[in-house]
């Protein structure tokens, strides 16, 4: 998974340490080519094709070994569009408005990372992001080819047996008097290893929240504060050339919504219906050193909605509006294969995912209670991560 996720989200990785050496300014033209084709069925998640590409280029400079600074532009792309929304940004695919549409999809790049102590790195303006550390329901591999880079405060620990991210993404940036409300996502992942002869054991943490808020519509609009959190336990064991791996996490989701005397809860609007809601994941594994990944799992969640994690594992439609859906048993088949030795200045990458929906219920307003049976969805794609350093 590790593999994939830094393939898919290339892009948002720095990769290793400075060199004391790197004193001068370089130019690193990184690229990311995609054929990403989701098809899905059903009254839960839409299907999409998403041919393109996302291109940063960036210029380096590294006055010591303590510090990097990246600046430059990010410029996501899809084949074939000519306008894009804004609603792009963050959320995924969005409607067509041609009010806010526009002809590029350019956002600014900067960057700066200090290396604090020997285990301690801080990163100020765009994020290092390669999903976090997250399973999949906590975050979906896809923002990379949807979404913004992530940009704001970020503390990287790598201790050793011990690794932690926590960061801040400062979603939506406010002035006095705005009518929109100020949107903050931040969170932590930790992860703690400990040796038991040839086997290793692994206790994974993680903390997703997001706010919305500011101070100047107190009192024309909520104030919501939702999160998702996970414990959980993994082992791992390799076998001659692959490294094999088991995990169990327990998840839950929460709401916390603070109306005032301008608003009452039956002004809010759909889709987040729930205030709190949970979730059981597991996972089986298998990663070779030539590139091969092989990975089956199970989910069972109820009332549970994701922040960033894949819509497939919520329980709130994300195309039908007003549909939440009963306890959800979803099982998902996943492999993989990199192509990276070819040279070290790209890589190459084929991936499948398929989701099987075991029977489920739902319920809409106005409409008769929802009953469907097995329902499949899957997800193919290739992709080509190019990073030179010229």
């Amino acid at each position: 998974m590790k593999r994939l996720l830094a393939c898919l989200l290339g892009l948002l990785a720095l990769g290793g340490g400075v060199r004391a050496q790197d004193t001068a300014f370089r130019f690193n033209p990184e690229a990311l080519l995609f054929f990403h084709n989701n098809e899905f069925s059903g009254e839960k998640v839409n299907g999409s094709t998403l041919p393109g590409f996302v291109l940063r280029s960036k210029v380096v400079w590294s006055p010591d070994s303590r510090v990097r600074v990246e600046g430059g532009l990010n410029w996501l792309y899809y084949w074939g569009a000519s306008r894009y929304p804004a609603g792009v940004t963050y959320e995924g695919i969005a409607a067509y408005d041609d009010t806010t549409a526009s002809p590029l999809h350019l956002r600014p790049w900067l960057r700066a990372k200090v290396r604090l102590l020997p285990w301690l790195n801080m990163v100020l303006g765009n994020l290092e992001n390669t999903g976090h550390g997250l399973p999949r329901p906590l975050y979906n591999p896809e923002r990379g080819i949807t979404a913004d880079p992530e940009a704001g405060a970020q503390l990287l620990v790598d201790a050793g047996n011990f690794n932690a991210d926590a960061w801040v993404d400062w979603r939506n940036f406010i002035w006095l008097g705005s009518p929109v409300q100020e949107r903050i996502v931040g969170g932590v992942s930790a992860r703690g290893a400990f040796g038991l002869g040839q086997w290793n054991l692994y206790l994974p943490l993680h903390a997703v929240a997001q706010h919305n808020g500011g101070q100047s519509l107190a009192d024309t609009m909520p104030v919501c504060n939702t999160g998702n959190g996970s414990v959980g336990i993994g082992v791992g064991h390799r076998v001659g050339k692959a490294r094999l791996e088991a995990e169990v996490h327990a998840m839950g989701y929460l709401r916390k919504m603070n109306y005032h005397h301008l608003w009452s809860k039956a002004t809010e609007a759909a889709p987040r219906e729930f205030d709190n809601g949970w979730g059981l994941y597991g996972l089986v594994r298998a990663e070779w050193d030539f590139g091969l990944l092989a990975e089956c799992s199970f989910w069972r969640g109820e009332a549970f909605v994701p922040l960033l994690g894949s819509p497939h594992y919520s329980n709130v439609s994300a195309n039908t509006p007003g549909l939440t859906l009963d306890r959800m048993d979803v099982v998902t088949l996943h492999t993989a294969y990199t192509a990276s030795r070819w040279s070290k200045l790209y890589s190459v990458m084929f991936a499948g995912l398929l989701y099987i929906y075991l029977p489920f219920s739902g319920d809409r307003p106005g409409y008769p209670k929802v009953e469907r049976g097995v329902e499949t969805s899957y997800t193919l794609g290739a992709y080509i991560h190019i990073n030179p350093t010229l």
